[in-house]
């Protein structure tokens, strides 16, 4: 199985699209529009998942389902070869309901179930966070439990642990902006 964890990657080295047909989780957050966009301009084929909610209609590449519905997830990833897991909450969610538990970790179970049943995802990516290594509060604990998830389901794995992101969707502080730099640095391979 080959997987790895990357710290820094550069927007071209995230997917070989040549081979990959990706399901996009979070495809409606900040990282997932840019992807969904990036996707469209090279042309590359995916679909892209939407919660079920009133006035999200974006294109002909969404699937609007709810992920606990195994049979519409199911059917959604038998068409595609990768997962790309970008779903994950903050804090000013909870007051709707929304939790780390299920949202970061519920999701990453879901689709990571998902892929073992289809048998026709062979790759799986995550968004994590750059300190899900050493967790320290309920944050970086469930980024680090949806990494063991995706590093157990015998799946081969690209885990991206980000500091900090910086366009379209983020804010980012002006000392972030003037340290960021564009370089790729595998971590680990195995």
């Amino acid at each position: 199985m080959s997987s790895s964890v990357i710290l820094f990657a550069s927007p071209v080295s995230v997917l070989c699209w040549a081979v990959r047909k990706p399901f996009i989780a979070g495809s409606t957050g900040a990282v997932g529009k840019t992807l969904v966009k990036r996707a469209g301009v090279e042309q590359v084929a995916f679909l892209a998942h939407v919660r079920p909610r009133p006035g999200v209609a974006r294109g002909a590449f969404d699937r609007k389902f709810d992920l606990a519905d195994a049979e519409a997830l199911d059917l959604a990833l038998r068409d595609c070869n990768t997962v790309v897991q970008l779903i994950g909450t903050i804090r000013k969610r909870f007051q709707s309901g929304d939790t780390y538990e299920v949202s970061d970790i519920g999701t990453t179970r879901l689709l990571v179930e998902s892929a073992r049943r289809v048998k026709t995802i062979d790759h799986i990516v995550l968004l994590s966070s750059v300190f899900a290594g050493r967790p320290i509060g309920a944050y970086l604990r469930a980024k680090a439990e949806a990494e063991r998830i995706v590093r157990e389901s015998e799946i081969p794995y690209t885990i991206f642990r980000p500091s900090a992101f910086i366009g379209a969707g983020h804010e980012v502080s002006s000392f972030v902006q003037r340290h960021a730099a564009c370089s790729t640095r595998r971590v680990r391979s195995s």
